[in-house]
C-alpha cells in the first residue's frame, strides 16, 4: 500500500484541511490552485469535480467526494492505499441505489436505508469484511466535525467494529479547529516512509498513475528502493528478483501498448497479444539490441538495460559466472531500473500513450 484515499463530500469547505494534511506532498501548481480557491470567499467555480481534478496527477493522494466514487476506488484499488481518510456523512453528494449496485451488487435496499447519511461506515464495513490484508485500526480514519463521543452516540455499527478490534475510537479526527489530534495526524502522514519515498521518486512512480505498468508492481518497486542499501546476500537476491520482474514488465507493456517490438522477437503470441516472458517468448536481450540499432535507445541506456538483464539473472541463479554482488551492485540495479523506467516513460509518450 502506498497512497492515501481522501473522501469528503464538501471539498471546497475543506481546503484548509487539504493544505495542512497534504502540504508535503503537493506540487506547486496543486498548492497554488488550492490557495486560490481558499482566497475566494465564495469558492466561485470550485466544485467537487474540479478540486478532485487538482489531485489527479498526484502520485500520493486520491480524492473522492461521492459514495459511489469512493466505493469504486476501494473495490478496485484498495491494495494501493496506505491510509483511508473518510467523512462519514457524504450526503452532499447524493447517490442513487442503482449507481451503488453497479459497483457493489451486494448493496441492498436495506443497506441503502441503513447507511445513507453514514456512507463512511459502509466503506469501513467493506474493508473490514474483505480479506485484503488491511489493518483498519491503523489505516482507516474518520474526519468529523463532532468529537468522538458525539460521533459514537447510538452508533451500534461503529461500536461493533470497536469491540471486534477492527476500528479504534481514537481514529476519529476532529476537523473543526485543526487541534492537537489533527496536527498529530498530519505529522503521521508527513513522516510515513512509503509516501515520502513515492514523493521523492515521483517522476518514476508516474508510470503507475498513467496505467502504463501493472499496478501490482508499485509495491514491488517501493520494496526494491527501500532495500537497495541492504548488503545481506539473501536481500540482494530478493531485490534482484523484484528488479527483474519490474524490468520485464516494461517490455511487456511496450509489446502490449505500442508497435515498437517487431513480431519476430516473439516466438509465440496469443490472439490478445499477451507476451509470456517467463517462458522466454519475449526475447528481451535481442530487443535491446534492436532498439539500439533503430536508435530507440541510446548506447548508454542500452548498456544499462543489458546490465540489469544480465546481472539480475546472475544474482538470481547464484553466481553461475562467479559474480559476487554487493550492496553497491544492489544500489546500481535500483538506480539503473529507475533510469530504465524513465526511458520507458519517454517511449510511451512518444507513441501517444496517455
Amino acid at each position: 500500500m502506498s497512497k492515501i484515499l481522501f473522501v469528503e463530500d464538501e471539498l471546497s469547505a475543506n481546503i484548509d484541511a487539504l493544505l495542512i494534511l497534504f502540504d508535503k506532498y503537493l506540487e506547486e501548481p496543486e498548492r497554488k490552485k488550492l490557495e486560490e480557491i481558499r482566497a475566494d470567499p465564495l469558492n466561485f467555480g470550485a466544485n467537487n469535480e474540479e478540486i478532485k481534478a487538482i489531485f489527479k496527477p498526484n502520485p500520493c493522494i486520491d480524492v473522492e467526494y461521492s459514495f459511489p466514487g469512493a466505493l469504486k476506488a476501494i473495490s478496485e484499488k484498495c491494495d494501493d492505499y496506505l491510509l483511508f481518510i473518510v467523512d462519514r456523512n457524504l450526503s452532499e453528494a447524493p447517490s442513487d441505489l442503482a449507481d451503488i449496485q453497479a459497483i457493489d451488487p451486494s448493496f441492498t435496499e436495506d443497506a441503502y436505508t441503513r447507511y445513507m447519511d453514514r456512507e463512511g461506515d459502509y466503506l469501513l464495513a467493506w474493508l473490514a469484511r474483505k480479506d485484503k490484508g488491511i489493518n483498519c485500526c491503523d489505516s482507516f480514519y474518520f474526519m468529523t466535525a463532532n468529537g468522538p463521543e458525539q460521533s459514537l452516540k447510538n452508533e451500534e455499527i461503529i461500536d461493533t467494529f470497536i469491540n471486534m478490534n477492527v476500528f479504534k475510537k481514537s481514529n476519529f479526527i476532529g476537523k473543526g479547529n485543526y487541534g492537537e489530534d489533527f496536527v498529530r495526524f498530519r505529522d503521521k502522514i508527513i513522516n510515513d516512509p512509503d509516501i515520502k519515498l513515492i514523493k521523492e521518486y515521483s517522476d518514476v512512480f508516474e508510470v503507475f498513475e498513467k496505467g502504463w505498468i501493472d499496478n501490482k508492481y508499485r509495491k514491488v518497486l517501493i520494496a526494491a528502493i527501500k532495500d537497495m542499501k541492504n548488503w545481506q546476500k539473501p536481500n540482494i537476491k530478493d531485490n534482484a528478483g523484484r528488479i527483474r520482474r519490474i524490468f520485464e514488465s516494461l517490455y511487456v507493456s511496450l509489446a502490449l501498448k505500442t508497435e515498437l517490438i517487431p513480431e519476430k522477437y516473439n516466438s509465440e503470441k496469443t490472439n490478445e497479444k499477451i507476451y509470456l516472458i517467463y517462458r522466454e517468448i519475449l526475447q528481451i536481450r535481442e530487443i535491446i539490441k534492436y532498439f539500439e540499432k533503430e536508435k530507440e535507445i541510446s548506447p548508454d541506456q542500452a548498456d544499462t538495460a543489458t546490465f540489469i538483464w544480465s546481472m539480475t539473472s546472475e544474482i538470481i541463479h547464484e553466481g553461475v559466472n562467479k559474480t559476487l554482488p554487493t550492496q553497491y551492485t544492489n544500489r546500481a540495479l535500483v538506480y539503473g531500473l529507475c533510469d530504465a523506467i524513465l526511458w520507458f516513460k519517454s517511449k510511451m509518450i512518444e507513441h501517444g500513450c496517455k
